[in-house]
């Protein structure tokens, strides 16, 4: 990151952060999905149950960029989500850094799970449908540790 930059995430007023913070609390709360190893493959699990007609697996995602980590930030996800959500951050999304840390917007499975999403000829499996323009959503309740497929 350049410097500039830093200095302007460093000097943000407390109406940015509490907007850092809302746009982070989205993304931890969006975020449900998590690679695991299968034999000698990876796949995509739940950790939480997720509802039929769930968005899954977005094309694209923004990111939220905090370098440094605003420790005020962290403090409040720790007191709104729970006392290890950054050890949940990083199983599911790896930081940049040690004093860093990048979020996509869409929640954290939201970027390169769907390489790993097993596909299947059987339709009684598949619990991930495609939309028109190449969105995924939960075809059925998933269960968390179900596997993800489609």
């Amino acid at each position: 990151m350049s410097n500039g930059l830093l200095e302007e995430v460093r000097n943000v007023s407390e109406e940015e952060k509490e907007t850092l913070f809302q746009s982070t609390l989205t993304a931890v709360k969006l975020s449900f999905c998590e690679l695991k190893p299968v034999g000698d493959r990876i796949g995509v699990f739940a950790f939480k149950p997720i509802e039929a007609n769930m968005p899954l697996i977005f094309p694209s995602s923004s990111v939220i960029n905090m370098d440094p980590v605003d420790e005020d930030l962290v403090n409040h996800l720790k007191d709104t989500v729970c006392e290890n959500v950054l050890e949940i951050i990083h199983r599911l999304w790896k930081p940049m850094g040690p004093d860093s840390l990048v979020l996509p917007r869409a929640g954290l499975h939201a970027i390169s799970m769907v390489s790993y999403i097993r596909t299947s000829d059987d339709d009684s499996e598949k619990n991930v449908g495609r939309g028109e323009n190449g969105e995924m959503f939960a075809t059925k309740d998933i269960a968390e540790g179900e596997e993800l497929v489609i």
